[in-house]
């Protein structure tokens, strides 16, 4: 399948070397036959126009005959007596091209008494003859085709509209066999249609369909893509799928819509005309068949004024006998009963799923958490074998460190200690010089002071110092606290 211009390829493959892939089972090439004769084995194609050839040929011959002799046809000239045209000789010479208001004569007598005017002598043309041979060959051309007047929608005379009828059904009978033909080969376009239909439609779309009476409605339709029916375009009556399923075609022959209308309302006409009490029953019937504007609001207006009973069957259907209305009943009761139980059943095997659905989801959820413990233990194992590779080595390393910590605290805590023996040494010292002045003090206090002299007071450097004995009641100096590890443990000495 391509698109050429005679020269280059314009559509085709990509590279536009060739055509491309039709997607179809068959050409689009739908051929219409007409007659099909075989003769000693050759096939012989005829249309509708073949016998007809002959009566067309000598029609067309007739009318060409008839302009002929109408065209060649002398005109007839005035006959007159010698002497009457004389001195008006210009005028009777142009009389056969002018129109001239009036013709003078001489006065001229024959044997005492006036001659006579002149006159035309005319000669019949074969005219009569011709156009009957026109109407014969006009009457062989049609009942060749099998088509008259009625047939082509051209009344003659006071014929009665089934009169009419007949006459366009035998012409209808005589070329079924076109009209069969030409239905098989519509039908073979709709088939085609119908297989290409869900290769070209690749996006959904609305198209416009139209009924046997005329009305048209909006639908959707696509090959298989997904409609959102929130963006659904207003006005749409229906979706359509056509990538699902196989469609077939059917075409049938016959009067279109317009015509049955036609003979509806002529045959009701006769009817109510006849028996006119049945208008108020049959009008909105009636109207409808009618092609005025506005004539389905008359319809529905009238069928509004009609007798509720005379529609009840219109709406309910015709009165079912009680016989059946009983086995219809009993048909219902066991329809019903073979629902309920189709219901159970499919309750049941829904249940089934189910319990399947789900024993299958729980062993595949077993499975998937055995396959992971399985992994998590593995993790777990090859983490145990990092740590004991990398333990042994942290350990070595923290006791090095602990050592060389520990011996740094072990010398710190020694020159602290060392301090503090040094300044107890220098405080006791002081401390005792300091009791030895006091001693001396409370010997030299205890002696009576002569009269009139106070006693004598402590020297200075025998008094002792206030800092070094703390007021009763409250503690003495707090001990230094022990030494604390970076490990959080206490180093003792």
């Amino acid at each position: 399948m391509a698109l050429i211009n005679g020269a280059t390829i314009i559509e085709g493959n990509k590279d536009k070397t060739g055509g491309q892939d039709w997607p179809g089972t068959r050409l689009p090439v739908i051929p219409v036959v007409g007659d099909e004769i075989d003769i000693n084995g050759e096939v012989d194609f005829r249309g509708m126009v073949r016998d007809a050839k002959d009566p067309q040929r000598l029609y067309n011959y007739q009318n060409t005959a008839l302009a002929e002799s109408l065209a060649l046809a002398p005109k007839a000239p005035y006959v007159g007596y010698e002497g009457q045209f004389e001195g008006h000789e210009d005028k009777w010479r142009q009389a056969n091209t002018r129109s001239y208001p009036y013709l003078e004569v001489k006065p001229l007598t024959i044997g005492g008494q006036a001659a006579p005017f002149p006159q035309r002598q005319t000669a019949d043309q074969p005219i009569g003859a011709i156009v009957a041979a026109i109407g014969q060959a006009d009457n062989d051309l049609k009942a060749t085709m099998g088509l008259y007047e009625p047939s082509l929608g051209i009344r003659e005379g006071a014929q009665s509209g089934r009169a009419i009828a007949a006459l366009q059904r035998q012409g209808e009978m005589a070329n079924s066999n076109f009209l069969d033909n030409m239905a098989r080969s519509i039908r073979a376009t709709g088939e085609l249609l119908v297989e290409l239909i869900p290769e070209f439609y690749d996006v959904p779309r609305v198209i416009r369909l139209l009924g046997e009476d005329k009305k048209d409605k909006m639908v959707m339709v696509h090959a298989g893509q997904a409609v959102d029916q929130a963006v659904m375009p207003e006005g749409v009556e229906g979706i359509y799928d056509l990538g699902v399923g196989r469609y077939d075609v059917t075409i049938s022959v016959g009067p279109s819509h317009e015509t049955k209308r036609q003979e509806a309302f002529a045959a009701m006409t006769q009817f109510i005309q006849a028996y006119p009490a049945a208008f108020p029953i049959l009008g909105d019937v009636l109207v409808g068949n009618m092609d005025f504007p506005g004539s389905d609001l008359v319809s529905q207006r009238l069928k509004n004024i009609v007798p509720p009973e005379a529609t009840a069957e219109d709406d309910q259907g015709a009165a079912i006998p009680p016989q059946v209305q009983q086995q219809l009943a009993q048909m219902s009761q066991q329809l019903e009963m073979m629902s309920q139980a189709l219901k159970n059943a499919e309750d049941i095997i829904q249940n089934k799923k189910i319990e399947a659905a789900t024993e299958a989801a729980m062993k595949r959820e077993e499975l998937a958490s055995r396959e992971r413990i399985a992994a998590l233990n593995a993790q777990v194992q090859l983490m145990q074998t990092e740590f004991k590779v990398t333990s042994a080595e942290t350990i070595q390393a923290m006791k090095a460190e602990m050592d060389q910590l520990k011996q740094v605290l072990s010398q710190a805590h020694d020159a602290a200690m060392a301090d503090q023996n040094r300044a107890e040494d220098r405080i006791d010292s002081i401390v005792g010089r300091s009791f030895d002045a006091v001693d001396q003090d409370r010997v030299s206090a205890n002696q009576p002071a002569a009269p009139g002299q106070a006693p004598a007071p402590l020297r200075g450097s025998q008094a002792a110092p206030a800092v070094l004995r703390p007021p009763p009641g409250k503690p003495g100096p707090k001990p230094a606290p022990p030494a604390v590890s970076p490990f959080g443990n206490t180093v003792e000495e």
